[in-house]
């Protein structure tokens, strides 16, 4: 698809053809070539420019100024000068561009008006069948006067000189328009304005003589206050504003009071249009206890004081905010929402808007000149920017149990979610009791399952199985995945019960590690259970001594024992003491984290010293609580000094004041 022509529409239609002519056989007729003499196809002024390569882009003029065009066969230019004409010329000899868009070897210039030459800034383009230039206008002498004016092209050193004419009407700037009152207003008009423009022509049919537009909207009506020779002064009606167009909630727009009989008998001004704010984004805040309500402009905060906190429902409109649900104002731009009791409201599906009921708190523009909100368009509420997800996650259990024995398996959150959170449970074991027990997985929704004595969700026994759970709350956030590995003995044993992993143990801290045991409801004989903790993996270097790993229920692991970082495995062995063949074993994974460090100055945190004697601070007794304190800490130390009390705080000795 090929671009439209220069400084036509983008979005237009142009139809590019060839057409000829052959004469026909034994005909006396003959064709013979001519140049068409060049001709202005087409010239605009602009006041403004704008930015880029081109002053017109579109046929449109910068700064949303209109510019003047053709108008009885001229185009107005400015007594004053300045500004800049675009003209575009049919059949002029195409030429060589430098980069600055000069002829190459030739001149081209433009004399507009009364005779006086116009600066020419560059040739945007030269083609075989038009030229396109830009041109500075220059004084002149008397407004009012309509003549000819011409491009004269010199393509070449010896090359004669080609002409195109256009007319241009000069016209007098000094007739100023002034806003005086009234300036800025809601984009549903009807607000009155004052305006006042100088040497504008008496008028005495305000209807007759003259025009009063908004952006190139007529006003919806105007009277003329007084008329002379120096000022004419002019109430107007707004109209309706209807583009959207909008920068921060504004949009400025030009008045322009121009006489009918002349065009170019006119002033122009600014008016700004405020539009009614409107909630631009619904955010969950990060912890999914509120929402964080943004606004596209800032706001008159309804007239509700910054910081004061105010019923939800007087500004906004949901029903779903919990009760008790309240609201304040952080910036003018911006509402948090804390939730009530039951807040029931979700992302996605639900939508926030503004209450426009009667007795409402009505939100307008912060200058409070826009209409207020009446049309609000809900904003749909969205999942937090920072998605908090709940955990970490536990799963725990008993590891062995006979045909005899209950099971409960327990999922345990750290961190949840203000509302409850959806546990999903799957088997992941493919044989037939794997695939029956992940059937009924799939209806347990809560962190907790408890199957009756005798198990008889777990079809076989003398088999392992393995089950996967994580949980989601109602923003979708999930946890990570946990696993927990169990099997159903078909011989008799003991039931045993002991946390299956332990998250961030601090090593500077005992850890204390409890299990329970129990007889199998098989074993009537109730004999004397023993117990037997070993360590299966654990860090060289940082052995936990076997004299903590005993034969009790309950093992405490000192203090500086366990590496900071590190993973260890233990194993808890209960068994029948008079049989042992009925014994159950449960392993205990441990993930040590790492403690602050805690730095100390000997002599406490406050000393009084005397200025006369020597000040020694020392900090030799801070440590790392995961070491020793026996043992070398490793620690580097950083000081600083400052006067927390002074208004400089910058500590300074007496050498350098």
């Amino acid at each position: 698809k090929a671009a439209a022509p220069i400084y036509l529409s983008p979005t237009g239609t142009y139809v590019r053809e060839t057409k000829s002519a052959t004469a026909k056989s034994g005909s006396t007729i003959s064709f013979a070539y001519y140049r068409p003499a060049p001709t202005v196809a087409f010239v605009a002024w602009c006041p403004v420019c704008n930015t880029g390569t081109t002053c017109m882009v579109a046929f449109q003029c910068g700064s949303g100024e209109a510019g003047t065009r053709l108008v009885a066969g001229a185009v107005g230019v400015p007594k004053a000068g300045g500004g800049t004409l675009t003209i575009i010329v049919s059949d002029f000899t195409q030429v060589t561009l430098t980069s600055v868009g000069a002829v190459t070897g030739g001149s081209i210039k433009v004399t507009v008006g009364d005779g006086n030459l116009a600066t020419v800034n560059k040739i945007v383009q030269s083609e075989a069948t038009f030229m396109i230039l830009e041109a500075s206008v220059p004084t002149s002498a008397t407004a009012g006067v309509v003549s000819d004016s011409l491009v004269e092209l010199t393509p070449s050193s010896t090359a004669p000189a080609e002409t195109a004419y256009f007319k241009t009407r000069i016209f007098d700037q000094s007739f100023v328009l002034a806003c005086l009152s009234g300036c800025d207003g809601a984009v549903s008009g009807g607000g009155t304005v004052k305006l006042s423009i100088s040497s504008f022509p008496i008028v005495t049919d305000a209807v007759t003589q003259m025009r009063v537009s908004f952006n190139g909207v007529p006003a919806a009506s105007f009277t003329v206050d007084a008329s002379t020779s120096a000022f004419t002064n002019v109430t107007a009606t707004t109209p309706a504003y209807t583009s959207t167009t909008f920068t921060d909630g504004a949009a400025a727009v030009p008045i322009s009071v121009a006489s009918i009989a002349n065009p170019e008998v006119s002033g122009t001004a600014s008016f700004t249009y405020w539009n009614a704010p409107q909630i631009s984004s619904v955010f969950f805040t990060t912890a999914a206890t509120g929402l964080d309500i943004t606004f596209d402009t800032p706001t008159d905060q309804a007239g509700v004081t910054p910081g004061t906190s105010f019923t939800c429902t007087d500004v906004l409109s949901s029903a779903k905010l919990g009760t008790g649900a309240s609201c304040v104002w952080t910036t003018s731009q911006r509402i948090s929402v804390s939730f009530g009791t039951n807040p029931t409201i979700v992302k996605t599906a639900d939508t926030v808007s503004l209450n426009t009921a009667s007795g409402a708190k009505r939100v307008r523009s912060l200058n409070g000149l826009s209409d207020p909100a009446v049309s609000a368009t809900p904003a749909t509420v969205q999942a937090p920017l920072v998605l908090l997800a709940p955990g970490p996650i536990t799963l725990s259990g008993n590891a062995e149990f006979d045909t005899c024995a209950a099971l409960e398996l327990q999922a345990t959150l750290e961190r949840s979610s203000p509302r409850p959170v959806t546990y999903i449970w799957r088997c992941t074991d493919t044989n037939a009791a794997g695939v029956a027990f992940n059937d009924f997985l799939l209806q347990q929704t809560q962190g907790s399952i408890a199957l009756a004595e005798g198990t008889p969700e777990l079809t076989a026994s003398d088999q392992t199985y393995t089950v996967n759970v994580y949980a989601e709350d109602f923003l979708g956030a999930t946890s990570e995945v946990v696993s927990f590995t169990f099997k159903k003995k078909a011989s008799v044993s003991p039931s045993l019960t002991v946390a299956s992993q332990i998250l961030g143990a601090p090593p500077g801290e005992a850890l204390r590690i409890s299990g329970t045991c129990d007889h199998s409801n098989c074993d009537s004989s109730k004999t004397k259970l023993a117990y037997q903790w070993t360590a299966v993996t654990q860090p060289a270097g940082s052995e936990i001594a076997a004299s903590v790993l005993g034969t009790k229920t309950q093992i405490v692991i000192p203090a500086n024992t366990l590496a900071a970082n590190s993973d260890y495995t233990l194993s808890l062995t209960c068994y029948v003491d008079a049989d042992r063949s009925q014994t159950t074993t449960q392993q205990v994974f441990i993930q040590t984290g790492s403690s602050d460090l805690v730095a100390r100055i000997k002599g406490g945190s406050t000393q009084r010293v005397s200025f006369l004697s020597d000040l020694t601070l020392d900090a030799s007794q801070s440590r790392d609580p995961d070491v020793a304190a026996s043992a070398d800490q490793g620690l580097t130390y950083a000081w600083s000094c400052s006067i927390p009390t002074a208004t400089d705080p910058t500590c300074r000795s007496n050498t350098d004041g």
